[in-house]
């Protein structure tokens, strides 16, 4: 079921027009579940909590306060920063839904750091969806 999901967001991404102004935000969404997929097939209840730990912190507003900007600057806008559909908006919005639908359902969103991928190693310093350095988290 899961892997199926994932197919139809590739579908959807293929059949969207290009340029579309939600395209971005579907295809950071299709990431996020290739990179949790395994774990959400094993537990397919955490779908939405995976979703929420993955997304959320891409361009919320907070994580700017988790990065430290480079030098000269960043070398690209970073997500929070950039204009047009948030992603945290789309998850807190996906939450506020379920809560209504279900209440009780949706824990309260984490406050931590945002994640970073497996693949590159928490001593890297680089976060899954975009290539900022998170600043040191406190001792």
């Amino acid at each position: 079921m899961v892997f199926e999901l994932v197919q139809d967001f590739s579908a959807a991404l293929q059949a969207m027009p290009q340029g579309h102004p939600k395209a971005r935000m579907l295809r950071l969404v299709e990431e996020a579940l290739r990179r949790d997929i395994h774990f959400i097939v094993r537990h397919p209840t955490t779908l939405f909590q995976c979703l929420w730990n993955t997304c959320w912190w891409y361009d919320c507003p907070e994580a700017a306060a988790h990065y430290i900007v480079p030098e000269g600057g960043w070398r690209e806008t970073p997500p929070w920063s950039l204009p047009g559909p948030k992603l945290c908006d789309l998850l807190a919005a996906w939450r506020s839904d379920r809560e209504d639908a279900t209440p009780g359902s949706a824990r309260p969103p984490s406050t931590s750091a945002p994640p970073r991928s497996p693949s590159s190693g928490a001593t890297k310093g680089r976060s899954w969806l975009w290539p900022f350095r998170p600043k040191a988290a406190a001792s």
